[in-house]
């Protein structure tokens, strides 16, 4: 097999999410002199986060401060959760922003190796086999976190590039078509829902005969 096997701390840099900031930092509406960071739940509910399904929020940053920014294609870890299943759980973020900051209780990471795609990192780290490496190292009782030696220290397998490219390709057109059936399933839900009601109201009001 001619994939190799490299610790993610040598593809990329690991970086912070918001820090030093309180209450008064942070706001849901825009406001004069706070910029937009990418909120934990926008992370959690996404794979891939675009601007159709971001949702951003907003904190204050001074004009010479230093807080680590989101670029194109950078892939955003959870670093604490409710549950030990959603830890490191991560996204791709695709958007347009110019400057977006991060969650606190996030990490970021930016590849520096040319031979890794950060679209066929994001699907790789959501898979089954590296839920459960990431579960095995995650500690917590009402919440669960994980250090971020194991985010680094993760071994990470690295195809090819245009082995990743056709991977990545194959599981867009897939989960493309799995979204399109989802939605026609949950139409044809609604659909039923909305007969049930009627028929419910069409009976006990004698509308329809029963008898």
């Amino acid at each position: 097999m001619h994939w190799e096997v490299r610790k993610l701390k040598y593809l990329g840099k690991l970086f912070a999410g918001l820090s030093g900031k309180n209450s008064n930092d942070f706001s849901k509406i825009p406001k004069v002199n706070f910029k937009p960071f990418i909120t934990f739940s926008t992370i959690y509910q996404n794979t891939v986060i675009s601007d159709a399904n971001k949702t951003l929020e907003y904190v204050k940053i001074e004009k010479f401060e230093q807080q680590n920014k989101v670029d194109y294609n950078s892939v955003l870890f959870l670093m604490s959760s409710e549950t030990i299943e959603d830890i490191a759980k991560s996204a791709i973020y695709q958007g347009s922003n110019n400057e977006l900051y991060l969650n606190s209780f996030c990490k970021g990471f930016k590849t520096k190796n040319k031979n890794l795609l950060p679209q066929f990192l994001n699907f790789l780290v959501n898979s089954i086999s590296y839920r459960i490496y990431f579960m095995i190292y995650a500690r917590g009782f009402t919440r669960i976190n994980l250090k971020q030696e194991y985010i680094n220290n993760a071994p990470i397998l690295l195809p090819p590039k245009n082995e990743q490219a056709e991977i990545v390709k194959y599981i867009e057109a897939k989960t493309t078509q799995i979204d399109h059936s989802i939605a026609l399933q949950e139409a044809e839900i609604k659909r039923l829902q909305t007969y049930k009601t009627v028929l419910i109201d069409q009976a006990v009001t004698g509308k329809i005969k029963v008898i």
